[in-house]
C-alpha cells in the first residue's frame, strides 16, 4: 500500500493484515483512554498526546518506523489526519477495485426451446430442406422446351406425379 508517497507491506485486502488493524486500533482506544485521564498542561499538551497515539497505531499498522517515513514528528496534528485519511481512501480505491467470487456457479436459464439439437442420435428424422419448384402458369410456355403451352403439353402428368407423391 502507498500512503504518502511512501510504500508499505499492507494490503486492504489481507484478512492479517485487517486482524493487524483491528488489534491496533483496539490498542489505540485503549491508550487513548488513558491519555484521556492524564493531567494536561494546555490544548497543544492534548494535540501532542493524540499525535503520539496516532504514530503509535502508524507504527503497528504499517510497521516500525512508519510514523518517521512518513516525517511525522508528534507535533503536527494536521499531518497526522492527513495520513489517516491517506490510509482510509487508500483501503476504500482497494476494496471497490475487487469484485468478489464466490464458489457457486452461475445459474443459467435456457431461454430458447431446442428445436433440433443432434444428427439422428436420438432416432429423429432428419429434416430434408424444402425445394421450392418454379411454379409455372396453364398459359406460361412448357418448361421441357416443347414450345407448346404448358397446359396442353406437360401439366397433366405433373398433376398425376403430384397426387402419386401425396397418397403415398
Amino acid at each position: 500500500m502507498i500512503i504518502c508517497g511512501q510504500e508499505f507491506e499492507f494490503s486492504a485486502l489481507n484478512a492479517n493484515d485487517l486482524d493487524r488493524m483491528d488489534a491496533a486500533q483496539q490498542r489505540m482506544q485503549a491508550a487513548s483512554d488513558r491519555e484521556s485521564k492524564r493531567a494536561h498542561t494546555g490544548t497543544a499538551d492534548i494535540l501532542r498526546g493524540q499525535c503520539r497515539l496516532m504514530m503509535g497505531y502508524f507504527d503497528e499498522l504499517l510497521g516500525e518506523g512508519a510514523s518517521e517515513r512518513l516525517g511525522l514528528d508528534g507535533n503536527n496534528f494536521g499531518a497526522c489526519v492527513r495520513v489517516t485519511n491517506a490510509i482510509k481512501e487508500e483501503i476504500v480505491r482497494r476494496v471497490f477495485l475487487v469484485r468478489l467470487r464466490t464458489n457457486e456457479e452461475v445459474k443459467r436459464e435456457r431461454v430458447a426451446k431446442i428445436t433440433g439439437e443432434g444428427g439422428g442420435g436420438d432416432k429423429t428424422v432428419k429434416r430434408q430442406p424444402v425445394v421450392k419448384k418454379i411454379k409455372v402458369g396453364p398459359n406460361d410456355p412448357c418448361p421441357c422446351g416443347s414450345g407448346k403451352k404448358y397446359k396442353k403439353c406437360c401439366r397433366d402428368k405433373d398433376l398425376a406425379a403430384e397426387r402419386g407423391q401425396n397418397n403415398a
